[in-house]
This record gives structure tokens, sequence and C-alpha cells, in this order.
């Protein structure tokens, strides 16, 4: 059986997240639905473009494989159950929709007016004898910010979700062909209200944030997606396995009925090849989120420069380190998509593994001269293919 996560065409789950942009992808799904509507359950496999709807495949005799793929939270979204009973996969793929459509427009969404983050960033109630704004939130919510600012504060602020005023003058989710980088002078103005240190939450769920302050939760909210799916999985007794793949964020639930040891390949991306290329492969478990953070996501060229979303806090650009691209692996969605994002920031060195081994997080880091420091945890789940033509695994 071959695996196929965003869009790739390999014997493997993938990791990586399609370059195409989400309206090119609208389109394709439209077309592709009006084409196969007769299919029945709408959806399409973890190739994305390259599969049809509904589609099925009997993996042995006690389990069936099926496929779903979707736009949510500005992004595709990959899933693949393995079910041991009948077919309800489509309820399956219709409650999984849900429960990511729900922690966008109801959490996370810092668009869509009502949810937790919007109410956060328009507050105008203030706390007494403070010049901070304060705002009740949900408990997701609020167990999200308390995660994400813990881990701000441990990577010395290279996660920052008050990184919002500047951010949203990036706009990444716009249409590349008409981008531009926005003037440096405004970057200059909103710069100092990136301070994750000027908010807090407190026990009763209510976020402190300083008067002009924009909280962005991307960094974390598709990691926190793949937990919230793995709480709903637990409910369903006949779901035997499930690959769901929420952007740059993956979920490796139960086992897989394709290998004796219940493991699943996950390739990781090649940054310097297309987005089909890979350079290594994982072996993992069930119970698994890996999030990868790269430079060649999410970017546009302007003026021969090319300008990728991951931000520096400290200056309000495209962050510059001695990587291009890294692969984190944990029990936790959340703590994988922050932590890719605090340690592209930060670069491979001691400071950044550290902060992993804090959080018990292993790693894969990929530099500009193609060498590749694998983490203790995964040098045994970690392999390099003759194919990955120029990099160097360095012990």
């Amino acid at each position: 059986m071959v695996y196929r996560v965003a869009s790739s065409i390999l014997p493997l789950p993938r990791l990586i997240t399609t370059t195409i942009s989400v309206t090119e992808m609208t389109a394709v799904l439209c077309k592709m639905k009006k084409t196969f509507k007769q299919a029945g359950t709408a959806g399409i496999s973890v190739l994305l473009c390259l599969s049809f709807f509904g589609c099925t495949s009997s993996v042995n005799q006690k389990t069936t494989k099926y496929d779903h793929s979707t736009i949510l939270m500005g992004t595709v979204v990959s899933e693949s159950v393995y079910l041991s009973g009948e077919d309800n996969s489509s309820d399956i793929f219709s409650d999984i929709d849900s429960v990511i459509d729900k922690l966008e427009n109801e959490n996370l969404s810092w668009r869509v007016k009502g949810s937790d983050v919007y109410n956060i960033n328009t507050s105008e109630s203030e706390s007494e004898g403070t010049d901070l704004r304060k705002t009740q939130v949900s408990k997701i919510t609020a167990d999200c910010i308390r995660r994400a600012l813990e881990i701000g504060k441990a990577s010395d602020g290279a996660l920052d979700i008050s990184i919002g005023a500047v951010s949203h003058l990036w706009n990444f989710d716009a249409d590349s062909a008409a981008h531009t980088p926005p003037p440096d002078s405004d970057i200059k103005e909103q710069l100092p209200l990136v301070n994750y240190s000027r908010s807090y939450i407190d026990e009763n769920n209510f976020v402190f944030t300083a008067k002009g302050q924009e909280l962005d939760l991307g960094a974390v909210g598709k990691g926190l997606a793949c937990d919230e799916v793995a709480k709903y999985l637990t409910t369903k007794k006949d779901i035997f396995g499930a690959i769901v793949s929420v952007g740059g964020s993956v979920l490796l639930y139960g086992k897989n009925p394709e290998r004796k040891d219940g493991t699943y390949n996950v390739a990781v991306r090649d940054p310097f090849g297309s987005s089909n290329d890979y350079m290594g492969v994982l072996n993992l478990p069930g119970g698994t989120c890996i999030s990868t953070s790269g430079d060649y996501e999410k970017t546009f060229v302007y003026e021969g420069k090319t300008y990728h979303h991951i931000l520096n806090p400290k200056t309000g650009y495209p962050a510059e380190s001695n990587i291009t691209g890294v692969t984190i692996v944990s029990g936790s969605g959340i703590d994988t998509d922050a932590l890719s994002t605090a340690a592209f920031i930060k670069g491979y060195g001691e400071k950044t593994l550290e902060l992993l081994k804090k959080y018990g997080a292993e790693a894969v880091f990929i530099t500009h001269d193609k060498k590749v420091y694998v983490t203790d945890g995964l040098k045994d789940k970690f392999t390099l293919p003759e194919s990955a033509a120029g990099f160097t695994v360095v012990d």
C-alpha cells in the first residue's frame, strides 16, 4: 500500500505541505467534486490533487483504508483512517472536519468575528489598576495560550504569540503573486508590541494583553488541531489507525495494519527539491505528532529576494538561522508545532537542544550546506536513502 500525505507521490506518508495555494486548491477540489460527484463521500486522498474522491483500499481481511482531503484553517487537511468495522468513514471524516473547523472559528482565528483570539485582539475591557486589556476565553484557548507562553519564555522569545501586530502586516495568506513586503517604518512602529512577557493568563481563563497587542496562534494552531483530533479518534473503537495532516503538522494514531510492527514511515521533505522530493524517512509509532518548519513554505519573491513566513519576533522580518528546515517529533501536537517554530528561529545549537530536551521532543535539523543533525531519540528511527544526494548525517 502506498501512503501519501500532502502533495507527495511516495510510498510513505508525507510530512510536508503542498506549495499549491489555497485558491488553486479550492479550484481543484471544486473541479474534482463536479467530475466525481457520483463517488458519494466528498474527499480526496492524502495525495491531494491526484487521487479520487471516496478513495478506499482493502488493506487486509480485517481493515479497510479510507482517504479524504479538504481545506480548513487556511491549509490543506488530509485524513486517512483504517476501519475494522463497517464503512462509516463519511461520518468520521465529517466529525474530524468539524473538530478542526470549530477550533478555527470559535477559538484560534484572528479574522473570524467572535472567536476567542478575535475577541482578545479587539478587546476594550481594561483590567483595573493596569494598562492591560482582559478577555475571558474558553478552556481550549486558555490551555493553548498557556502552553505557548510557557514555550515562548523557555525559548527566550523565539516563539512569541504576541507577534500578530507584525505578522498581520506581512499577510502571508494573501495571493503570493500580488505580495510585497510591508514598509520598514510600519514594522518598526509595531515591533515594540511584540513581547510575550506583556501577556499572561490567570486561573479563570482571563487573558491579559497590552493595548495594541495582537495575538497570532498560527505557530501552534495546526498542532493543537492534531491534539483535538486525537481526542476525538479515541472515542471511535472501530478506528484501527489513522494519519491526519493539518498543514505542516501530522498526527499518527493507532497502528498501521500494513506493517507487522504497526509503525508508520514518514518522509521528511528535501528543502532544496520540489514539494514531492524527500531526503529522509522516519519510522514512528502511533501516538506521535510531527511538525516541520522551513524557509521553503509560504514564500514570495519581491525584487529578486525570497521572503518566507517564519518571522523573527525580535526583528519583524523572516528569520535567518543556520538551518533551512527542522522536523520536531513528540507526543504532543501543540508542542511539536511551537517547538518547530522556535527551533527554526534559534537554529541548530546547544540552547535549542536543551529546549527540546526540556519538552521531551526529538528533531531532525537540515542546514544550508545539507548537513543533517538527528537527536539521539531518532537516530535509530531515521534513514537517509540513497536518493538523498549531497546530504550527510553528522554524528
